[in-house]
């Protein structure tokens, strides 16, 4: 399987920032998350009864603290597996 690079684009402001629109602007609340490269970034996944979602990553940096970028975001997210599978978180 050969991979491509594809250019990026992403939105990112303070971290404090976008969490108060995704709060207050979407109603989104933070349902899942994970560490990535060691620690280096955390994942998180927000989402607001299944309405509306945003997957997002955090990073601190020297210059600029606190970070979070928009790395994706839609409607109508569904559990897949788990007690209830189809059932919007």
């Amino acid at each position: 399987m050969e991979f491509h690079h594809a250019p990026a684009s992403f939105l990112c402001t303070t971290k404090d920032h976008f969490v108060e629109v995704l709060r207050g602007q979407h109603g989104e609340v933070p349902i899942m998350q994970g560490i990535v490269g060691n620690g280096k970034a955390m994942f998180e996944l927000w989402a607001n009864n299944g309405e509306s979602w945003s997957a997002t990553l955090s990073v601190v940096t020297p210059d600029h603290g606190a970070l979070m970028c928009l790395i994706a975001s839609g409607t109508d997210l569904i559990k897949i597996i788990g007690e209830t599978p189809g059932v919007p978180l």
